[in-house]
């Protein structure tokens, strides 16, 4: 089996913003791993890659969520954060709020997403 890309900034945003709604209790963790996997799954297709099942499937992006929660809380906890997974969560959080950077990342990731996400209800507006 290949090994997998590593993840993009944009891509580490997306599974933050997953994470979080576990957090708040929007949603399971089952449902935003799922959720989570579509998007990314949908994001490579619309860049033109060749997908196989394996890439940024559910199982991968639980083990992905656990490295990122270690992010989030500064420790880890199942799995350890990547250097990429604490930079973004550095970047988009000044005391809980998102920052203008993070949301021009949200800005990119829905044009190169078809201009919406899965489940989460998100709309790209061009603003």
């Amino acid at each position: 089996m290949a090994r997998q890309a590593p993840f993009t900034e944009y891509e580490a945003v997306l599974l933050l913003d997953a994470y979080l709604r576990t957090v708040s209790g929007d949603t399971s963790r089952r449902d935003a791993v799922k959720n989570c996997s579509d998007d990314l799954r949908r994001m490579a297709i619309n860049k033109g890659i060749e997908i196989e099942d394996a890439y940024r499937n559910t199982g991968g992006i639980s083990f992905q969520m656990a490295s990122m929660e270690s992010a989030y809380r500064g420790m880890t906890i199942t799995k350890p954060a990547t250097k990429l997974f604490a930079e973004t969560v550095s970047m988009c959080f000044l005391h809980n709020v998102i920052t203008k950077s993070c949301r021009a990342n949200w800005r990119m990731l829905h044009l190169q997403n078809g201009e919406s996400c899965s489940g989460y209800g998100y709309k790209y507006s061009g603003s």
